[in-house]
């Protein structure tokens, strides 16, 4: 199947994604609540710039760590 665009030509994006297999460059953001370096999917996607992370805009702050606690098997 071909795709084919009414006008004739392709816009920008479009070209990129034909062009090459992987799609155009992925940027990364820092996430201005955990400072982890992230690549920026709502840049990827939408065009606008990502200031948090997936975890961080769903929960609102850093996840925390996952703490084993030791048991001593003589108590």
């Amino acid at each position: 199947m071909d795709a084919r665009p009414v006008t004739g030509e392709l816009e920008p994006n479009q070209q990129t994604a034909v062009d090459g297999p992987d799609g155009p460059p992925m940027q990364q953001f820092c996430c201005e609540v955990c400072n982890n370096r992230w690549f920026d999917v709502k840049h990827y996607f939408y065009g606008t710039t990502s200031t948090k992370c997936l975890w961080c805009e769903k929960y609102g702050k850093v996840a925390k760590k996952a703490t084993k606690e030791t048991v001593d098997p003589k108590s």
